[in-house]
């Protein structure tokens, strides 16, 4: 290797709290708004009945069905930050569709939270595929600073994902229970929450 290639490459290895602090910071968002998916979820059938049954159903298979098809295909061409970012986007019409379903005006109930589903859907695919490729990416620039190796980087990122991402469920799932009992507001309300707070993480 030329001189100048080795100090390129001595030049490109990023600070690793730096690196470990942007991984943080994602996963914190990824975990909050995929907090909100899996909140709703857990509420679909209980709220909707049947409906919210099919509704799981169409996101099901609208995520193994993105995944399979077309997630790869778009984190290729948008790269692991920009795919994270659109699928969490994305989430937000699941999220949303719980709102706009609880509302006396709304004459669609059934076809938005099957739209928003199969939205969602889409959007998890393309989510968890990118996040795989951001967690390698990841792991491999914070292999490169001094003193570090793969597999030490691989754990460490991976324990602040898992923790980061199971307390963040724990908080989002939290908020509905803690809202209805001690504040005694609409689901509608709840819902609204949950999609403000997926579209900030987003």
């Amino acid at each position: 290797m030329r001189d100048d290639q080795a100090s390129r490459v001595i030049d490109s290895k990023a600070d690793s709290n730096e690196v470990i602090w942007n991984f943080f910071r994602m996963t914190i968002l990824f975990s909050s708004n995929h907090g909100c998916v899996v909140s709703c979820l857990a509420l679909a059938t209980a709220r909707f009945e049947s409906v919210g049954a099919w509704q799981t159903a169409v996101l099901y298979t609208a995520y193994v069905g993105s995944s399979f098809l077309g997630a790869t295909y778009v984190v290729k061409r948008l790269g692991s930050l920009r795919s994270i970012t659109l699928g969490m986007g994305l989430n937000c019409f699941y999220v949303g569709c719980f709102f706009v379903a609880t509302m006396d005006w709304c004459t669609v109930k059934i076809p938005s939270v099957f739209f928003g589903a199969a939205i969602g859907g889409v959007g998890n695919g393309i989510l968890w595929t990118a996040q795989g490729v951001f967690f390698a990416h990841s792991s491999e620039i914070h292999a490169n600073c001094p003193g570090r190796s793969q597999s030490d980087s691989t754990t460490l990122l991976a324990g602040l994902f898992s923790f980061s991402y199971l307390a963040m469920e724990v908080v989002m799932r939290l908020i509905s229970s803690t809202f209805i009992k001690l504040c005694d507001v609409s689901w509608s309300t709840v819902f609204l929450i949950y999609t403000v707070l997926a579209i900030l993480t987003t």
